[in-house]
């Protein structure tokens, strides 16, 4: 494309140079015969004005009005070069105009601005000479040579040269030759493009085209483009690895009616390229079973995202993970936590009534002393108690086992309940009620209080250097909104999104020297969401942090 438009402005400036030209051999034969036929005609006037029956003066008169018309043309004349030199100057690819012998005749400003030269330079010299010597190219050369010869044009030359002074150069030459009725009189317009920034675009971008060529194929994710209508138009190389199949073997295969889909995922899978559809340029996720070519399913983690409107892909992306034995390896540990939870349990519960005991006999034998590190060791027995708590539900969450007890009851008179146990076991922090909710709910008693125990027991944790904490539930006749702020440390906005994900902890010193293993949140979030509500939060660095969570009136019905 590149080189087709180099030659349509090679052969509209040759016609321009071509018009001019004539036009001024045209000019200046007239001028020349016009001149030499007033100058016959004066002589022979002056000699037989008697016989014509005319004065001389009227004679005289006639050639001064045919002089004028001459100085009109004169004029015209000139106005056709400063024409002709000004649509050379601006013309912004550099050219340069040859005699016969190749002496330098005239070129545009682009020309010497381009090669760093000075007229004073190219005046009266051969152009292999100009710059000494650095036009005289053997190649070059021998194309001009063919065009003296041969009196034909050539286009699209390509010619690489390192130039003084302004280094290596892509080039791209036409040459044509203005014809002459005598040949020797030929002359010849050279015009040069620079393509030394577009062909080094060309190589990065065949080298970056390529490089990703090399990448996908050796990615151990599936990439796959979709038709919106879901037929395959492209598939990597590495789903013989994940799945056992050729390329060719699913390319346009469609996905809703050729599926490798496990029956039991096929929603989802559809759901997700449905979503995509409708959603352009935004990352839709989910994870589903496809099916081996050797029949065995494996557990596929997909991301996929609309790029229809995009030249060179018109379809949707999809990155398919093989995340088999990373799930695998999960249910493995989740297995192994949940076993050790339930044999840790029993002898935990037997030391702290063994140290109940104890406790009772210190007492009675008045030692305080002992008694006092007997409190504190029931309290860390408490402590591991709730870490074998959690660790028991995370794993009933796991494994979908997770049992609501549903019950109707009044969310306020709970956060009453709370609030008053925890005041007197935090009496550094101040607990604000704000309580306007009206209405009751139904839902696990004892799991929406472990919900909002957490949250407390969190903000409570989390501002050491604040003496205050508003819990807050509002309605708005469909549902009830609980929430707790306090005043501390916050959390940083990037992180937000991931503070409900099981095991997480942040990672800054300052934060990660709290005690925890990152599963009450977990614990939370997902009791609130099998009870259909929803759970969020509003954090500032430094100023503190708001959780709310919210959950449908009894009115409303319950769907768990």
């Amino acid at each position: 494309m590149e080189n087709v438009q180099i030659v349509m402005k090679g052969k509209a400036l040759e016609k321009k140079m071509l018009v001019l030209e004539k036009r001024k051999k045209n000019e200046s034969s007239d001028i020349t015969e016009t001149s030499a036929v007033l100058s016959s005609i004066s002589g022979l006037l002056q000699n037989l004005s008697p016989e014509l029956g005319m004065s001389y003066s009227t004679i005289q008169q006639a050639l001064i009005t045919i002089n004028d018309e001459v100085k009109r043309r004169l004029s015209d004349l000139k106005e056709s070069i400063d024409f002709s030199e000004g649509v050379i100057q601006t013309i912004r690819e550099p050219l340069a105009v040859l005699n016969n012998d190749m002496m330098f005749r005239t070129a545009n400003r682009a020309f010497y601005d381009k090669f760093d030269l000075d007229p004073g330079e190219t005046d009266g010299v051969n152009f292999y000479e100009i710059g000494n010597g650095q036009w005289d190219i053997p190649s070059l050369r021998n194309k001009l040579n063919d065009i003296i010869a041969s009196n034909e044009n050539f286009e699209n030359f390509e010619l690489t040269h390192e130039f003084k002074g302004i280094g290596k150069k892509n080039l791209m030459i036409n040459a044509t030759c203005i014809k002459q009725q005598d040949k020797s009189k030929n002359t010849y317009l050279i015009v040069i493009e620079d393509i030394t920034e577009k062909q080094q675009s060309s190589e990065l971008l065949q080298l970056s085209e390529e490089r990703a060529r090399v990448l996908i194929q050796n990615s151990f994710d599936i990439i796959t483009i979709f038709s919106k209508e879901g037929d395959v138009i492209y598939e990597s190389e590495s789903i013989e690895t994940v799945l056992g199949y050729k390329p060719e073997e699913r390319i346009a295969k469609n996905i809703f009616k050729d599926r490798i889909v496990h029956p039991e995922d096929i929603h989802e899978k559809l759901n997700m390229f449905k979503r995509a559809v409708e959603q352009p340029n935004k990352d839709v996720r989910a994870e589903f079973r496809l099916m081996h070519k050797d029949g065995v399913y494996r557990m596929i983690e997909a991301v996929c995202i609309n790029l229809l409107d995009k030249p060179g892909i018109n379809g949707i992306v999809a990155n398919y993970r093989d995340i088999t034995e990373r799930r695998m390896l999960e249910k493995q540990k989740e297995q192994f936590i949940g076993i050790a939870s339930h044999e840790l349990k029993t002898p935990v519960t037997s030391i702290k009534g063994y140290a109940q005991i104890l406790q009772q006999l210190f007492e009675d034998s008045g030692n305080e002393e002992v008694v006092s590190l007997f409190n504190k060791m029931d309290n860390q027995i408490d402590r591991l108690t709730n870490l074998i708590k959690d660790l028991l539900d995370v794993t009933k969450i796991s494994e979908g086992q997770l049992k609501l007890k549903l019950d109707e009851f009044d969310i306020n008179e709970l956060l009453n309940e709370i609030i008053s146990e925890t005041q007197r076991f935090s009496p550094r922090h101040l607990i604000v009620k704000e309580l306007n909710a009206s209405g009751r709910i139904i839902a696990d008693r004892e799991k929406i209080r472990q919900v909002i125990i957490n949250l407390l027991s969190n903000a409570i944790k989390y501002s050491p250097h604040s003496d205050k904490i508003i819990v807050r539930s509002v309605s708005d006749g469909s549902t009830v909104t609980v929430s707790v702020e306090d005043f501390g440390i916050g959390i940083e906005s990037s992180i937000q999104s991931k503070v409900f994900d099981r095991f997480f902890r942040d990672l800054d010193p300052a934060i990660n020297t709290y005690p925890g293993l990152g599963l009450g949140l977990h614990i939370a979030s997902e009791i609130v969401k099998r009870h259909a509500g929803k759970i969020w939060l509003t954090s500032e660095k430094n100023k503190g942090t708001t959780f709310y969570f919210q959950l449908a009136l009894r009115d409303n019905g319950h769907k768990a």
